[in-house]
């Protein structure tokens, strides 16, 4: 699993665009998180690294991952 982020202005022109390196949980990460472990590496590892590294403020957020 993985993330992008693409950041548009109001007129649809990309701005910023970052991709992180693939993530794959390890077996501790499966056993301790169980069924939070998705949520938990989109929410809290994909999407902080992405929203980290972007310059500008995002003023909505769509996703194709349900939280």
């Amino acid at each position: 699993m993985f993330g992008g982020l693409l950041l548009l202005n109001q007129g649809g022109r990309p701005l910023e665009f970052h991709c992180t390196a693939p993530v794959k949980p390890n077996r501790a990460q499966e056993i301790l998180y169980g069924p939070t472990l998705e949520p938990y590496l989109y929410g809290e590892q994909i999407a902080h690294t992405l929203l980290g590294k972007a310059k500008a403020t995002p003023g909505l957020l769509f996703t194709d991952r349900e939280p």
